[in-house]
């Protein structure tokens, strides 16, 4: 396997940062332990903060543990409002928010993360993109790695009167990832490319919290088209591409005294993952 090279651009204010979009040239970041909606420029500079969600977030990391809202997927609508979720793995993590024009509104998914509850072992959302006329949730497991397509018309009608309900679930796609160097691989993040393919990536997370390190990769209809390693072995939370020769990631460092890692990729290293049109086996 070869590695796609990444080249740390910035620190950020957050450390726990777990999705990210790019709208107008800047990067938008939301963190598992955090209540806010972060922007920032490519050198690190915070250019916005927005509340999300209500509640000061506790220091002590086990209490933080019970109360942080675990915002993971971010997602761009096609009318460029925003969309963060919770991973709905606790009734306080079924909470989301829509910002469009600088204003918030709050979501409630509990009905829809009910009903995904009953279909999965252990429900952990990590991702969303909207792909065509669907938003696509990523669910993340060690076993049970999956998409969830929900019908967008559905979710906006939904998102008008401030709920996510199981009325605009369409299907569920199991989604093998495979492994990196025997850990098993776990979905963290979803993006399309400028070209309209759908980009993934995933961590090695070991049961004791470490991580040997992340993959991206390429979706087509039958499943994980190529991976490749990237380097160097952080565990990546999102990806968005920002220009035509460049994408952005973010990493998760889990130590809130540790600054998380705005990273870039080439484009071109990222189109190359593409190319190779060979499914993975196991590795």
């Amino acid at each position: 396997m070869h590695a796609v090279a990444l080249t740390p651009t910035a620190t950020l204010e957050i450390s726990a940062a777990s999705g990210c979009v790019v709208q107008g040239g800047r990067v938008c970041v939301i963190a598992d332990d955090d209540p806010h909606l972060w922007v920032f420029g490519l050198d690190g500079t915070r250019l916005e903060r927005l509340r999300l969600l209500p509640g000061v977030m506790p220091e002590d990391p086990v209490e933080l543990r019970l109360v942080k809202p675990d915002l993971e997927a971010l997602a761009l609508l096609p009318d460029g409002a925003l969309l963060a979720l919770g991973s709905g793995s606790s009734p306080r993590r079924r909470r989301g928010a829509l910002v469009r024009g600088g204003h918030v509104t709050a979501i409630d998914c509990t009905e829809l993360f009910t009903a995904l509850e009953q279909q999965f072992e252990t429900l952990n959302l990590e991702a969303a993109v909207v792909i065509g006329d669907q938003l696509v949730l990523g669910q993340r497991g060690v076993i049970g790695n999956a998409l969830v397509r929900l019908e967008l018309a559905d979710v906006h009608r939904g998102l008008s009167g401030g709920a996510l309900g199981s009325w605009a679930l369409e299907a569920i796609d199991p989604l093998e990832l495979g492994s990196l160097d025997d850990v098993p691989l776990a979905l963290t993040s979803l993006a399309l490319s400028l070209e309209g393919e759908l980009y993934f990536s995933a961590a090695a997370e070991r049961p004791d919290g470490g991580c040997d390190g992340s993959v991206v990769g390429v979706l087509g209809p039958g499943g994980v088209v190529r991976r490749e390693r990237v380097e160097p072995r952080l565990k990546i939370e999102g990806l968005a591409q920002l220009d035509a020769d460049r994408w952005v990631m973010v990493a998760d460092v889990a130590d809130r005294a540790t600054p998380a890692q705005l990273l870039i990729a080439s484009a071109n290293a990222l189109r190359a993952v593409r190319a190779n049109l060979v499914v993975p086996s196991a590795s």
